[in-house]
């Protein structure tokens, strides 16, 4: 009985010793396994961070070369088209030139099968105004225009209507050098392409040629904001003028205020004066002139 007993724990023992070995066989394959599986891991790892980098490299390159364009573009005169107008600008906005035009066309057409014998109307046409030129800046303080009008009607001709230079250094004040017409009265501040009808009224026309109107040679100082308009002109003749004796000298001034200005209401108030007198050309004596004016609005 002891006998069987013994032989039934040697095998008892031989079995397992033999499933331990055979553990440990499966134990070391499987870790062969994982190794390996990690060395693989490992090297899509750093193929992954290959790429990465060259995709990096890629990245700042292009942010690089984009940089570079923008700046050369920067560096470019700029091209803008507001309210239709065209306007040019340097890089660094130190100048600009604006390109500006007016056209006005008039044209009339009488019957006058019946009319009186010695009555002619003025049947045609013309332009009242063509005008082309431009504007600008030159740097923070400096100003320009060039308009030159190749209209006209009657005995009108082509000629300058504004050529200045103006100086914007000295805060709400102005200076205004050259050809242009002065600040004279409210019509007359107007632009002519905002006018109601071709013309202005005749007294306003009549009032503005003492001393204003366009392509006067005059000197202007003026102040302004939201509220106020303050401007003192020295004038001379106009531009192309056929020459004269005398030498015309004047003053033209002109005063305006807001009293009332809201989204229902505008209403202002101003007055202008004109002195005028002649220089003889070959002397220094002075004669005054007769045509004095003063005015008060609102008309």
């Amino acid at each position: 009985m002891k006998w069987i007993i013994i032989i039934a724990l040697a095998a008892a023992a031989l079995l397992l010793a033999s499933s331990a070995g055979a553990a440990d066989a499966a134990a070391g394959s499987s870790s062969a396994s994982n190794a390996a599986t990690d060395a693989q891991i490992e090297q899509l790892n750093e193929s992954v961070r290959a790429l990465q980098a060259e995709v990096d490299d890629l990245k700042r390159s292009q942010n690089a070369q984009y940089a570079e364009i923008q700046n050369q573009r920067g560096q470019d005169v700029q091209i803008t088209f507001k309210n239709g107008r065209p306007t040019f600008k340097s890089s660094d906005g130190e100048f600009s030139l604006a390109l500006r035009a007016l056209v006005q066309y008039d044209s009339a057409y009488y019957a006058q099968g019946h009319a009186p014998v010695g009555t002619d109307f003025s049947t045609g046409n013309n332009f009242r105004r063509a005008r082309a030129g431009f504007d600008g800046t030159v740097g923070d303080d400096w100003s320009y225009e060039f308009i030159y009008d190749f209209g006209g009607s009657g005995t009108e001709a082509s000629t300058i209507s504004s050529a200045y230079v103006q100086y914007d250094g000295l805060g709400p004040v102005h200076l205004r050098a050259g050809a242009y017409p002065p600040p004279e009265s409210f019509e007359d501040s107007t632009s002519a392409a905002d006018l109601t009808f071709l013309e202005r009224a005749q007294p306003t026309d009549l009032a503005r040629s003492i001393a204003g109107s366009d392509g006067r040679d005059s000197a202007t100082a003026f102040s302004y904001d939201d509220h106020y308009f303050v401007a003192a002109s020295l004038t001379s003749g106009l531009v192309g003028e056929t020459a004269v004796f005398d030498k015309q000298e004047a003053f033209v001034g002109r005063a305006a205020y807001r009293i009332i200005a809201d989204q229902d209401v505008n209403f202002a108030v101003g007055g202008d004066t004109t002195w005028s007198s002649y220089r003889r050309r070959c002397c220094s004596r002075k004669r005054a002139s007769t045509r004095r004016r003063g005015r008060s609005f609102p008309r």
